[in-house]
């Protein structure tokens, strides 16, 4: 497998009243192209911080990250945009959708922002509706979706750019159970189909559809764990069918 995103030696620290709070130290990570990762850990141990400065939204305070061999942490903020809108899909626990926008054009927002013509966003979020199963859904607006709709809109959103790695974090914090199943079912079919995937959460079972689990506590990798995964959509649907997320 293909190296395609490296943390060396990250660490991150906030200065919060004249006090250090270090959120991470000596992080070293490495995933491949097509993995699985989930990162899990206490409330507080600095797994969403880590998630933050992979996708460009803070920069670390020591140590590198590269993705696909190109060192992204020493960008400015404007530059580390540009990376995010072409390379990085993320979806929020908090699904971030624009309200006063449909189904329609949060999803083609994005890659109308990242350079791509009309046209071609327009196919794209076509695709996507459909593979989602929100195509009913287009000209609906965020407030009159169930969440679980609203997280698939914010997938759609973070896929139609076609990003080398999609960040998700605590996706079905905000969903029951039924809706939590869905989205875990669509995020496995789209690694199967190749997509690398990170994604942050405290739910075991929703970790346990990645293929490597990463443990943090205290700003540390504690541990790793790897996850029999059959590598077929058949098995990992009949699999998610059975569990309670």
């Amino acid at each position: 497998m293909t190296e395609l995103l490296m943390l060396k030696e990250i660490g991150k620290t906030y200065q919060t009243n004249g006090t250090s709070l270090i959120a991470l130290r000596s992080i070293n990570i490495v995933v491949n192209s097509g993995e699985f990762v989930a990162i899990m850990g206490p409330s507080g141990c600095g797994k969403s911080t880590m998630l933050n400065l992979i996708a460009g939204l803070d920069a670390p305070t020591t140590g590198e990250i590269y993705l696909a061999g190109k060192r992204i942490d020493t960008l400015n903020e404007t530059q580390r945009a540009i990376v995010r809108r072409r390379h990085i899909g993320v979806v929020f626990q908090a699904f971030n959708l624009i309200g006063n926008l449909t189904v329609a054009d949060n999803i083609e927002l994005p890659a109308l922002i990242a350079g791509f013509s009309t046209k071609q966003a327009r196919v794209r979020r076509g695709k996507l509706l459909e593979q989602l199963g929100i195509a009913d859904k287009a000209g609906a607006f965020p407030a009159n979706l169930s969440g679980g709709e609203q997280q698939r809109v914010a997938i759609a959103r973070s896929l139609v750019n076609t990003p080398q790695v999609l960040l998700a974090d605590e996706p079905t914090g905000n969903l029951d159970t039924e809706s939590s199943r869905e989205v875990m079912i669509l995020l496995s079919q789209y690694n199967i189909e190749g997509q690398t995937i990170v994604i942050v959460t405290h739910n075991h079972v929703v970790a346990s559809c990645a293929s490597r689990i990463i443990h943090i506590r205290d700003g540390l990798v504690a541990n790793e764990t790897k996850v029999d995964v059959k590598g077929d959509y058949k098995s990992v649907l009949s699999r998610l069918i059975s569990l309670e997320v």
